[in-house]
């Protein structure tokens, strides 16, 4: 899988409201706090670069063009197109492991990205613990650095506004 980021994007830190229900004496009660959390604002479309086989094809773009919303029910996110295309890799995430050791790594936004390790991951792997709160063996994600062919163009406090380059 790869994923083609879009032409700009902007993180900002936003101030929430949250609520957080209590139980007390037999009864529930909500209280209210403030939350920080960061937001991804994008100029520009996101591709999402999947290998399927053949003969489930038309079932996946069914499933994908069925989707309201990615993420949260806030998102304005959604499947625009399902098309056969290869993907350019100089345009793509990359684990940092494959940039290889004569890449600038350096102008270019990172963060830590977890997938499953395998296709054989089961439920109770991802929901690790069972009736008896005891920790399954095996970890279901694996967790790697990517790094993002978007270059910081812009940073005002703890926002920040990334433009979409490519790798050379």
């Amino acid at each position: 899988m790869f994923i083609r980021p879009p032409g700009r994007v902007a993180l900002s830190e936003q101030v929430l409201r949250a609520y957080k229900a209590d139980a007390e004496q037999g009864s529930v009660c909500f209280g209210e706090s403030v939350i920080y959390r960061q937001i991804a604002h994008a100029e520009g479309s996101m591709t999402v670069y999947v290998e399927l086989p053949l003969e489930e094809r038309e079932t996946w773009k069914t499933l994908l063009r069925s989707v309201g919303y990615w993420g949260q029910a806030s998102s304005f996110a959604t499947c625009l197109d399902v098309s056969e295309r290869a993907p350019l890799k100089n345009e793509c995430a990359q684990p940092l492991q494959a940039l290889g050791e004569q890449s600038l790594v350096r102008p270019f936004f990172s963060c830590v990205l977890s997938e499953f390790r395998d296709a054989r991951v089961t439920w109770q792997e991802v929901v690790p613990f069972d009736g008896s709160h005891t920790r399954m063996a095996r970890h279901p994600l694996k967790l790697e650095v990517y790094v993002w062919p978007l270059q910081l163009v812009k940073q005002n406090g703890r926002n920040t506004l990334l433009i979409r380059s490519l790798f050379e």
